[in-house]
């Protein structure tokens, strides 16, 4: 192996999908150590695009799980 200097910054997440809003939050952290100015306002956008989708997802299996009338107690049977 070579001796290579490195550092890894991880974006906290609640899932395994790419979050917008965790990488904006390293790009902030590397922004103040290095002193740089990379714009993040493209990733929040992307992240608030996401998470509407999401919550009109959630919405519509909600809905799709309610029941639609009442329960039979044997609906094998009719």
């Amino acid at each position: 192996m070579r001796k290579m200097p490195a550092i890894s910054l991880l974006g906290s997440t609640m899932s395994q999908n790419p979050d917008p809003r965790a990488a904006a939050v390293v790009i902030d952290v590397l922004n103040i150590l290095y002193d740089l100015k990379i714009d993040t306002e493209s990733l929040i956008e992307q992240a608030e695009k996401i998470e509407i989708e999401m919550q009109r997802l959630a919405e519509d299996v909600r809905t799709a799980e309610q029941p639609t009338g009442p329960r039979k107690e044997f609906p094998m049977y009719g």
